[in-house]
């Protein structure tokens, strides 16, 4: 039991060491997202690159309307979702795609 405890202490204090000195999204630009995305997921353990990884695309995704036709040659405009992730975190981005979770998945 008091292994468990220090270990969920150890996690804790290291989540909010790294919050300290976070890398945050650069929605500037579509490369600039891409960029700032991959350094922020290299920073991750696997497991937690892959939710991260999940959670943009979720939220990139979400804030599509896919129900206005596109135009024969036109692609999806992702300045939108780009521009609604400038300057979150790793936490905020998860907390984002949390709540979209619940309320079109609950």
């Amino acid at each position: 039991m008091r292994g468990k405890v220090l270990a969920a202490l150890l996690v804790a204090v290291s989540l909010l060491l790294a919050g300290c000195s976070e890398t945050t999204i650069d929605g500037s630009s579509e490369r600039a997202f891409y960029d700032s995305a991959a350094r922020m997921g290299e920073k991750l353990p696997p497991v937690e690159r892959w939710a991260f990884t999940d959670a943009l695309m979720l939220l990139t995704i979400s804030s599509i309307d896919f129900g206005v036709p596109l135009a024969e040659g036109e692609q999806l405009d992702l300045e939108g979702a780009i521009a609604r992730l400038h300057g979150k975190t790793v936490e905020e981005i998860m907390a984002m795609a949390e709540e979209v979770r619940h309320r079109h998945f609950d």
